[in-house]
């Protein structure tokens, strides 16, 4: 997911998806070129607002950081 994408930002994405009665622990990989401390702020109150394994991660992303980040949460 990227922060900022169209209709809806990942923010207000994350807001949504986390009012879903999920269960099963899901992994969203936050994806951003966003140098911004108020994006790494946001990231950690929605990462510590549910049970989902929520990572943030900058631009350009490395081929082992992909194995990494698509392991099953």
């Amino acid at each position: 997911m990227d922060i900022n994408m169209p209709i809806m930002d990942g923010w207000q994405f994350l807001e949504e998806f986390l009012k879903l009665p999920i269960k099963k622990r899901i992994r969203i990989n936050i994806v951003t070129s966003s140098i911004d401390p108020y994006d790494k702020k946001k990231w950690e109150f929605y990462k510590d607002k549910t049970h989902h394994l929520i990572t943030f991660n900058n631009k350009p992303i490395k081929r082992q950081e992909i194995a990494e980040i698509t392991q099953v949460a």
